[in-house]
């Protein structure tokens, strides 16, 4: 396990408008089933390639990528592959027929967003979170757009956790 250096700089967290990401039609995907549901999502090998073909900016990832590690303290944090985890807990909600109709859920880590799009897809209000932004605007509102999921039940947050709280909160304090 990496030690965490204190004088990591990490990114502080904002809350990221969809608006300006558009989708591809021509995207490479793949298909996950879970009972009813079959959820879409942009494979990683497309997204590297997307990536590869944008500005510097994204270098950060893609050395995380290429060097194999899932982990960079305060660089990158895992969000371009789907975690096996997610599977276990797809079967979960659907073989408990858990109900989350007008629920929210907080997709912390979201990533590809699998776990976010289900919950959609069963009627949440859905907030989700990565460490990078890259990861939100090039996978996760990506494949929200993939299946069809209405922005507007959709909240879209990068950085830390720490500041991800405290920015997070005064939307669940006033209810």
């Amino acid at each position: 396990v990496e030690d965490i250096k204190e004088d990591s700089q990490w990114i502080e967290s904002e809350e990221i408008k969809p608006e300006s990401v558009t989708l591809n039609k021509k995207l490479n995907t793949s298909l996950i089933k879970c009972g009813d549901y079959s959820i879409k999502y942009v494979t990683n090998e497309e997204v590297l390639n997307i990536l590869k073909n944008r500005s510097s900016t994204n270098n950060l990832l893609l050395n995380a990528e290429h060097s194999h590690s899932d982990l960079i303290t305060a660089v990158y944090e895992g969000g371009l592959k789907v975690w096996e985890c997610t599977y276990d807990l797809l079967n979960f909600i659907n073989d408990n027929d858990i109900d989350l109709s007008n629920k929210k859920v907080l997709d912390l880590g979201c990533g590809v967003g699998i776990i976010g799009i289900f919950s959609c897809l069963k009627g949440t209000t859905t907030f989700f979170q990565d460490y990078n932004s890259e990861v939100i605007n090039q996978v996760t509102i990506p494949n929200i757009l993939l299946n069809n999921i209405e922005l507007d039940k959709c909240a879209f947050y990068c950085g830390d956790w720490k500041s991800f709280l405290d920015l997070l909160r005064p939307t669940f304090v006033n209810e």
